[in-house]
C-alpha cells in the first residue's frame, strides 16, 4: 500500500458493517483530554479510492487497525470530527468529564 502522504482525494467506497476490535474491546480510543477518552467503532474493513502523485486513480483494500486510521484521517480531511461518530449520549457524557477536568 502507497503511503498515506501519497494520496490524494481519498474516499471510502465501501465498508463492511463489522466493527474493528483493538485494545481493550473497543474501536479506537481518542482522547479529548486527561480522563476524557472514548471509543469509537469503525468497520474493520474498507475499499478506499484515491489519485496518486503521478494522476492515476487506484482503488485499495484495508483490514484492521489500517483500516481504523485511513477512515479517521479521511473524516478528518471531510471536517468530521472523531466526537460526532459518538451517539449522543456518549458525547454528552465526554464533553461533561472533559468541563470537569478543565475546572481543577
Amino acid at each position: 500500500m502507497a503511503r498515506a502522504i501519497e494520496k490524494l482525494s481519498p474516499a471510502v467506497v465501501r465498508n463492511t458493517n463489522t466493527p474493528g476490535t483493538y485494545g481493550d474491546g473497543g474501536g479506537l480510543w481518542l482522547k479529548v483530554g486527561p480522563g476524557a477518552i472514548e471509543t469509537v467503532e469503525r468497520p474493520a474493513h474498507v475499499r478506499v479510492s484515491y489519485q496518486d502523485v503521478d494522476g492515476t486513480f487506484t482503488t485499495e483494500e484495508a483490514d484492521g487497525l489500517l483500516a481504523v486510521c485511513l477512515q479517521h484521517e479521511i473524516d478528518q480531511l471531510d471536517g468530521v470530527f472523531w466526537l460526532q461518530r459518538l451517539s449522543r449520549l456518549k458525547r454528552d457524557r465526554l464533553v461533561k468529564k472533559w468541563e470537569k477536568q478543565q475546572k481543577r
